[in-house]
């Protein structure tokens, strides 16, 4: 989970351009909810209304980066406003995070070691099969049956268990690099398990805001 940059809450009347400053993940936020840079002195408030952004929404998603430890309850979530947030993060890891990645992977790949390279690349092939997988059912079934009371109840089955999984796969792929794997060119390797702990840590927060606010939001 990302690390806190701040102790306590920010308040719809805090300083955008101040919240991006002292907690720079809030970046990912932004752009999942279709909030641009350029925001001046407006408040977090003003820049939500701009956006056509649920206010509350947005700022109970940047207190679970800023402020793991919650003691207090939050507003009431949007619904509508976190499943489209939701949505947007799954295009973000299917079409950009994951396929790039992969380019990254096939570029650091140590010449001689081809099995060892086709199960390097079969791993993290299947690693991404599998969240696709989980992503679409969300897309397609999950969200949809959100709307609908009588089928909330089935969802909270095995929903944060799926979740372990995805990152336990990811953790495993990034241990197999690091104990296993002969790379010749330190830097370049190193580069890419840098962005590897990055989506580790991406995808963490994402199943955080499936798990803490999306589900809680309609059991």
């Amino acid at each position: 989970m990302y690390n806190k940059f701040r102790f306590g809450k920010y308040r719809s009347t805090d300083s955008m351009s101040q919240l991006i400053s002292e907690n720079y993940p809030a970046l990912t936020v932004l752009s999942r909810f279709g909030i641009t840079l350029g925001v001046g002195e407006k408040t977090i408030d003003e820049v939500c209304r701009e956006h056509q952004v649920d206010t509350d929404t947005f700022l109970a998603i940047i207190h679970l980066i800023s402020d793991k430890e919650r003691k207090t309850e939050e507003p009431p979530i949007y619904l509508p406003a976190l499943i489209n947030y939701l949505r947007n993060s799954h295009t973000y890891f299917l079409e950009y995070r994951l396929p790039e990645i992969r380019k990254n992977l096939i570029s650091v790949l140590t010449e001689g070691e081809d099995d060892l390279n086709k199960a390097v690349l079969e791993y993290f092939d299947q690693f991404t099969a599998a969240i696709r997988k989980h992503m679409l059912y969300e897309n397609n079934k999950v969200f949809s049956m959100a709307t609908g009371q009588s089928s909330r109840e089935k969802l909270s089955t095995g929903f944060g268990k799926q979740h372990e999984q995805i990152e336990a796969r990811l953790t495993e792929f990034k241990n197999i690099l690091i104990k296993y794997y002969p790379a010749h060119n330190a830097n370049t390797m190193n580069r890419f398990l840098f962005d590897i702990f990055n989506c580790e840590q991406e995808l963490t927060f994402h199943n955080a805001v499936e798990d803490e606010l999306f589900l809680p939001t309609i059991v």
